[in-house]
């Protein structure tokens, strides 16, 4: 039970930073270029809706690792962040360029950022699980 409280907050945390580290600062100029977006003030209303969503992630995505968990090191987490990202970032990234006038640079680096920080996620995961299981 440690290690599932533990590593949900550490993905809550974790996810939270590198979503905002991509979307304020990575991308921001390629979000400037397109105009389909809320207007500020009502996008910003609406951001407790992200937190609710890593919240969630956070918490389902330790719980699913935790009920396969092999302790086989670092690259079990990498594998199962990769596989995940597949299962997340892949659909809703290209789904957004299906559905609205974005360019496709735009979808691409919404997969593969998805790609790098799920697989950074399951990286730090099988290293608490590890840390937990020794003791």
């Amino acid at each position: 039970m440690k290690r599932l409280v533990i590593g949900s907050i550490a993905m809550i945390v974790l996810l939270t930073g590198m979503e905002m580290l991509v979307n304020t600062v990575i991308l921001a100029d390629a979000y400037k270029a397109v105009t389909v977006w809320r207007p500020n003030a009502d996008m910003m209303s609406k951001m407790w809706i992200f937190n609710v969503i890593w919240v969630i992630v956070g918490i389902v995505f330790t719980y699913i690792f935790s009920h396969g968990y092999e302790n086989k090191g670092i690259l079990e987490g990498v594998r199962y962040g990769a596989l995940m990202s597949l299962i997340v970032s892949l659909p809703t990234a290209y789904a957004q360029y299906v559905i609205y006038p974005i360019p496709y640079h735009l979808a691409m680096k919404w997969f593969l950022f998805g790609l790098v920080e799920y697989s950074i996620m399951g990286a730090v995961l099988s290293l608490i699980f590890s840390k937990f299981s020794e003791k």
